[in-house]
């Protein structure tokens, strides 16, 4: 029920001029928890709640990146589930998305305090920095995907140069 209630919601929306934004499928898979805090968010900007959209999409990147580094480490599930968001940005491997996901925490601390750091930022750029990181893990797990086709083959081959 819920999801045909989320389907009904995003198709009035859309018919308001207000679109649910696009989230790759391959974010999807490994955070759908990701999905409905950044598409929240999206919707309190789009309806002129500035005073918390903000602390929306602060959560959506916290969401992200520890289900990010749960996809890489699911060994590591618990611990990641507990470490604070800038341990968890430290410990990714992808300096572009530790950037990335490190300029967006700095923002993101920014939305839930009373005085901010970062007076000639708003949550226009902490939006696009969580959509960078987004662009850049999609681009992680696309790689990821043709690494292992690549060692598929690759053993395949070698299979096959061994039987002749």
């Amino acid at each position: 029920m819920e999801e045909l209630e989320k389907e009904i919601q995003a198709k009035v929306r859309s018919a308001l001029g207000k679109p649910s934004p696009h989230i790759p499928s391959d974010i999807q898979s490994i955070s759908s928890i990701y999905c409905d805090i950044y598409t929240q968010a999206t919707y309190a900007e789009q309806d002129g709640l500035t005073q918390i959209c903000g602390l929306g999409f602060g959560k959506a990147l916290e969401v992200l990146i520890k289900d990010y580094a749960i996809f890489e480490n699911p060994g590591d599930s618990e611990k990641i589930k507990k470490a604070t968001l800038a341990e968890c940005i430290n410990n990714i491997k992808d300096d572009s998305i530790k950037g990335s996901s490190d300029l967006a925490r700095a923002l993101r601390n920014d939305e839930t305090h009373y005085i901010k750091k970062y007076n000639s930022h708003d949550t226009k750029d902490l939006k696009g920095l969580i959509q960078i990181a987004m662009t850049l893990i999609e681009q992680a797990i696309s790689r990821k995907k043709v690494d292992a086709e690549i060692e598929r083959i690759r053993q395949k081959m070698e299979k096959d140069r061994n039987a002749n």
